[in-house]
């Protein structure tokens, strides 16, 4: 029985602690601004370890195809539209969307909005931009 209650309270600090930090990054997020004669994309790392790399990116007009062999990159949506190409699957994109793409998927982004998509990434494990593939 003390293992079990164990267990539950395990669990529950493990979520209180993910949405604390889920909270933290929507947060920063928001008041991150992209400078303003960025191309097409700019991003800012907002923390990265050993185990995941959390940035904030704003985007123009869309990312090209690509995919990631090892890493799975969660997406949240903090302003603008658009939509986004995830294997085969067309998923509309809008503040509050979440979208997870599991390593070799090939995916890509299109803005919609008149102004940039800015969305925060979550890339598992640490992201150093050295696994992105065109396709």
């Amino acid at each position: 029985m003390k293992k079990i209650a164990f267990f539950f309270v395990i669990v529950f600090v493990a979520m209180v602690s993910a949405d604390a930090n889920a909270q933290f990054a929507r947060d920063l997020g928001k008041s991150l601004k992209a400078p303003k004669d960025f191309d097409k994309v700019h991003s800012e790392v907002i923390y990265s370890d050993p185990f995941g790399t959390n940035t904030v990116l704003f985007i123009k007009e869309g990312v090209p195809s690509h995919v990631h062999r090892v890493h799975t990159e969660t997406i949240y949506v903090i302003e603008g539209k658009g939509y986004m190409r995830v294997g085969i699957k067309k998923i509309d994109l809008r503040p509050g969307v979440v979208v997870i793409v599991p390593p070799t998927v090939v995916h890509s982004a299109v803005v919609t909005s008149g102004k940039p998509l800015k969305v925060i990434t979550f890339h598992t494990p640490e992201y150093k931009g050295e696994d992105m593939e065109l396709r």
